[in-house]
């Protein structure tokens, strides 16, 4: 399955902009909402540089980082304890991949007495 891949665009004031369409150039004027004032580009990178997918349902995002990636996929398995969320790189690897350990979900052989 292909996702969509946004633009990150830096303005000169450091504020941030996501765009998911549109062809975009450094040194292009836009509006910045933060400082309600024009500004030029910065810089541009595309595509995001994490993605959180959940092997157990549909649950997927774009993130930015991976303390966000991480952030959202604990949240998800906060809600739905037991579901299996990888967290995948740029290129589309694994990562790291969040789910039950053994000891958690196997039951022993014979109850403790």
């Amino acid at each position: 399955m292909e996702y969509p891949v946004g633009t990150r665009v830096t303005l000169e004031c450091d504020h941030v902009l996501y765009f998911e369409i549109g062809q975009l150039h450094k040194k292009e004027i836009l509006w910045c909402n933060r400082c309600k004032r024009e500004r030029r580009v910065a810089d541009l990178s595309t595509g995001r540089a994490f993605r959180v997918k959940c092997r157990t349902c549909n649950y997927t995002r774009g993130k930015g980082g991976r303390l966000d990636a991480d952030t959202s996929s604990v949240r998800h398995r906060e809600k739905k304890p037991h579901h299996v969320v990888d967290v995948l790189g740029a290129d589309g690897t694994v990562v790291h991949t969040f789910e039950d350990s053994e000891a958690v979900t196997t039951l022993p052989e014979s109850p403790p007495f």
